[in-house]
C-alpha cells in the first residue's frame, strides 16, 4: 500500500500574548493500491504515532495516549477513518472531536530535536516513518523552548504574574528601579529609591516571622539608625517604643527612650542618673538578692517603705525622716558595740553587743538591769527603776536633789558599809519612823545629840550622857 501526504499546522499564525492555540498536527494523506490507483474502501482503520528516531527509539505520543502509554506502541487503540477516493485527513492531537485524539504537548516539539511520524493500516506498518520538518516544529514558537508565553511579561506595559521569582545576580539600574502600585491600579506608588553606593551595600530581611512596617514617615531629614564608632545609635530623635505619647519626665530629645509598658532587662543595668519612678518598683523576685553598690543611697519618700526583707549596708545608713517602725520585734545586730550619737567614742562599752549613749538617755517606762548597773556620770531617772540583781555604786557619794527623798523597800533593808555611816550632816534632824528600830551593833554609837523615841528604848548595854555611862538596870549614872 503506498501513501501519499503532506503535513500543516492546524490554527492561526501565532502572535504574542495572544490565546495559545491547540497543539494540532493536520495530517492528509491518499492511500493507492499496488498499482497506485486510490483504494475504494470508505474507511479503514489506522494508528499514529511519533517516534524520535527513524527506526526504533522511544514512542513519544500515540492518537490514544499523549505518553504512548508509556513507550508501548502496541497498546495503541486504531481510529476509524472516513475516505474519499482514497484521500483522507486528520487533525492530529484535536481533542474537541467526537472521537478525540490523545493531546500533543508542548515538550513534544520543545524536547526533542528530530520527530518521526509512524502509520499503521489494518495491521500494516508503514515505513519509512515520516520525518516532522519545520512546519510542526512551529508548534514551539508558542514557547521558548517548551516554556508557554503566557509566562512571559512584557515588557511594553503593564502586565500581572504570580508565582516565585529567582532574581539571584539581578541587578536593577536606575535611582528607582523598583515600585509597587498596590491593589489598584490608581497611578498612585510606593517607590524605593536607591542613593548610589559607594561601596556594596546589603540589605538583610533575617529568617524569622512578623512583619516589617513603617506606619508612619521618618522625620525629614531623619535616618533610622545609624552606625557610629562604638556601635549603632538613633542620634537623630527620642525613640518611644509603644504608643505614642508625650513624654512624662524625659525632654524628649536625643537620646531619650519611651517604653510604653514593660521594660525586661535580663543581664546588668547601669544608672548614671536619676531613676525616677512614678508608680512601684519591684527589685527581685521574691528569692533574689539585690545588690547597689554605691558610695551614697538617697531614699526620698514621703511615704513608708514596708516589706522589705534583709538590708546589708557596707558603709552608713543615713534616715532624714524621723521614725524608724517595725511590726515586729526590732533588732540591731552589730559585730562591735552599739553608738547613739555621732562622734563620741565610748569608754568602756567597747564590746560586742554594747550600748553607748553619747547624749542623755531618758526613759519613760521601766528599765530592767539583768546584769550590773555601772553609772560613771550622772543618771536621772523620772520613773521607776527596777534592779534584779546588785547595784554598785563607784563614787564616795550618793546625792538625792529633791527637797523630800522617801526610800521605800518591800523586803529587808541591809545596809553593810565597808567603814563608818554617816548620816545626817551634824545639823539635820534624822526621822526613823518604824513600829521597831533593831539596832545590833557590838561597837559603841557615839555622837548621838538628842534621842527621842514615842514608844521604849531597850539598850542592851549602858548609854553614855554627856560622858558619863548611865545604867538603865539601876537607873543610875
Amino acid at each position: 500500500m503506498i501513501i501519499f501526504s503532506f503535513i500543516s499546522i492546524m490554527g492561526s499564525p501565532i502572535q504574542t500574548l495572544a490565546l495559545s492555540p491547540p497543539n494540532i498536527v493536520s495530517y492528509q494523506g491518499r492511500l493507492l493500491n499496488n498499482n497506485s490507483v486510490p483504494v475504494t474502501v470508505a474507511t479503514t482503520d489506522i494508528e499514529f504515532r511519533f517516534f524520535d528516531m527513524e527506526a526504533g527509539g522511544t514512542c513519544l505520543w500515540s492518537n490514544s495516549s499523549s505518553t504512548c502509554d508509556g513507550n508501548t506502541p502496541g497498546s495503541t487503540i486504531a481510529r476509524t477513518v472516513t475516505l474519499t477516493d482514497g484521500l483522507f485527513t486528520e487533525n492530529l492531537g484535536d481533542t474537541s472531536i467526537g472521537t478525540p485524539y490523545a493531546a500533543i504537548s508542548d515538550s513534544l516539539f520543545a524536547d526533542n530535536n528530530e520527530v518521526y511520524l509512524e502509520i499503521e493500516v489494518e495491521g500494516e506498518t508503514l515505513s519509512p516513518r515520516k520525518q516532522m520538518m519545520a512546519t510542526p516544529f512551529a508548534l514551539n514558537s508558542q514557547s521558548l523552548d517548551g516554556l508557554d508565553s503566557a509566562v512571559f511579561l512584557r515588557s511594553d506595559g503593564n502586565d500581572t504574574a504570580t508565582g516565585a521569582y529567582d532574581f539571584t545576580s539581578t541587578t536593577f539600574t536606575g535611582s528607582s528601579p523598583i515600585s509597587f502600585e498596590g491593589s489598584a491600579d490608581d497611578g498612585f506608588e510606593t517607590t524605593f529609591v536607591m542613593t548610589n553606593p559607594t561601596t556594596d551595600q546589603t540589605i538583610t530581611f533575617q529568617n524569622g516571622s512578623g512583619t516589617v512596617a513603617f506606619l508612619s514617615d521618618i522625620a525629614s531629614g531623619a535616618s533610622l539608625w545609624e552606625a557610629g564608632v562604638n556601635g549603632t545609635l538613633e542620634n537623630d530623635v527620642a525613640v518611644i517604643i509603644g504608643a505614642d505619647a508625650a513624654f512624662s519626665h524625659g525632654s524628649g530629645g536625643i537620646g531619650d527612650l519611651r517604653v510604653a509598658d514593660e521594660l525586661e532587662v535580663i543581664g546588668n543595668s547601669f544608672f548614671d542618673g536619676t531613676l525616677d519612678a512614678n508608680g512601684q518598683i519591684d527589685f527581685g523576685d521574691g528569692g533574689d538578692t539585690v545588690a547597689i553598690n554605691s558610695s551614697d543611697w538617697d531614699i526620698s519618700t514621703t511615704g513608708d517603705m514596708t516589706g522589705i526583707g534583709a538590708i546589708t549596708m557596707d558603709s552608713d545608713i543615713a534616715v532624714n525622716g524621723d521614725d524608724i517602725t517595725s511590726d515586729g520585734n526590732l533588732s540591731l545586730s552589730a559585730t562591735g558595740y552599739t553608738r547613739i550619737g555621732d562622734t563620741g567614742i565610748p569608754g568602756s562599752a567597747t564590746t560586742d553587743d554594747s550600748l553607748y549613749v553619747e547624749g542623755p538617755l531618758e526613759v519613760d517606762n521601766t528599765v530592767y538591769f539583768d546584769a550590773g548597773l555601772n553609772v560613771i556620770g550622772t543618771a536621772s531617772f523620772n520613773g521607776s527603776v527596777d534592779i534584779n540583781s546588785d547595784l554598785s555604786i563607784a563614787d564616795t557619794n550618793i546625792s538625792f536633789d529633791g527637797a523630800t527623798t522617801t526610800f521605800t523597800t518591800t523586803g529587808a533593808f541591809t545596809l553593810t558599809p565597808g567603814g563608818a555611816v554617816i548620816l545626817g550632816d551634824g545639823g539635820d534632824t534624822m526621822s526613823i519612823n518604824t513600829s521597831d528600830w533593831d539596832i545590833g551593833t557590838t561597837g559603841d554609837m557615839s555622837g548621838i545629840g538628842t534621842f527621842g523615841s514615842d514608844g521604849i528604848a531597850t539598850f542592851a548595854a549602858n548609854v553614855n550622857a554627856n560622858g558619863n555611862p548611865y545604867d538603865f538596870s539601876n537607873s543610875k549614872l
